[in-house]
């Protein structure tokens, strides 16, 4: 199995696949893998569709499904801090991140919106979605900040989904949840 998902709030996918493994039949060999290693998922068409880091990794009792969980590279800008202050453009900053930290970039969404802010000791992807969500309050729009492959993309979100899911079409199987863990029902003042 292979799954990808993401938030909207977060910038990093997260990848989980389980492989089939064997110490006893060499086509199903248990592969060589190590932490933080570069993980690439690509389709039948050789399109890449994933670009990440391996964080997780298990095998089950019996030893015959390997476990893997790697996130794409916003998974970086998740745990690493920056202290800026910045008076200009969400673009602007973007670029600045990018260039102080060594991130490819690719498309960036102008606002054409100054912002002035200050970030001490801020999570980067908490800077980035600060700017553009300010800037966005003027703008209208609402930005969307994730890695594509390798590169750092901010584009406007679309008001409306480029592709369909249907039943039978493009969707293999799915899940519905509910959690009442946290649920209160009445509150006694």
């Amino acid at each position: 199995y292979v799954t990808l998902s993401g938030k909207v709030s977060v910038c990093a996918r997260t990848l989980k696949a389980g492989i089939v493994v064997s110490d006893t039949d060499p086509n199903f060999a248990v592969p060589s893998l190590r932490k933080h290693a570069r993980v690439v998922w690509k389709d039948d068409d050789g399109r890449t569709l994933f670009v990440g880091v391996l964080l997780v990794y298990a095998t089950d009792t019996s030893g015959v499904l390997l476990t893997v969980t790697a996130m794409d590279y916003g998974y970086y800008l998740s745990k690493n801090e920056g202290y800026y202050s910045f008076n200009g453009t969400p673009e602007a900053a973007v670029k600045q991140l990018a260039s102080d930290f060594g991130i490819a970039l690719g498309e960036v969404a102008s606002t054409g919106i100054n912002v002035a802010r200050k970030f001490p000791g801020v999570y980067l992807h908490n800077i980035l979605y600060t700017l553009y969500t300010k800037a966005g309050e003027k703008t209208g729009r609402k930005y969307q900040i994730r890695f594509v492959g390798e590169t750092l993309t901010v584009i406007v979100k679309p008001h409306t989904a480029k592709k369909t899911l249907a039943a039978k079409c493009n969707i293999f199987s799915s899940s519905v949840s509910v959690d009442a863990t946290n649920y209160v029902n009445t509150v006694e003042i």
